[in-house]
């Protein structure tokens, strides 16, 4: 090995190297215990997020655009959209909406089988396969 491939200053060997380690981060066994304690203490304050309340701030005033109304509170907003048949874009998270692709693309193949059978059972009938 070469003198620049080295990873310690000449002078130290392996048993000083570890002390000083152990001094300046703890030992092996200080350093697993710290650990799981800070595991633990993220899964305490993940737990206390999740079961958290969660406050919206309040949304400013806007007219409609689809009945002219001013709506300037959710509950307003929920009325305007029952009431009009309509919806916001704000409904449908990320999950909703891969679902609602994969189950879209499901119908869609079902569609197409169903296409391809009628039209060989078309094609049977006309050349008098049947």
């Amino acid at each position: 090995m070469t003198r620049s491939n080295s990873t310690r200053r000449d002078g130290y060997d392996q048993k000083t190297y570890g002390d000083n380690f152990d001094r300046i981060f703890g030992s092996e066994k200080e350093r697993k215990q710290r650990e799981d304690a800070v595991k633990i203490e993220d899964h305490k304050h993940s737990a206390a997020r999740s079961k958290s309340a969660y406050v919206m701030k309040p949304m400013d005033p806007f007219k409609s655009n689809v009945d002219g109304s001013i709506i300037s509170d959710r509950k307003q907003l929920a009325e305007h959209n029952k009431r009009n048949g309509v919806t916001n874009s704000a409904d449908y998270s990320d999950s909703y909406m891969n679902n609602k692709r994969s189950s879209m693309a499901a119908s869609q193949e079902r569609a197409n089988k169903t296409q391809r059978i009628d039209a060989l059972q078309h094609v049977m009938r006309t050349k008098g396969y049947e």
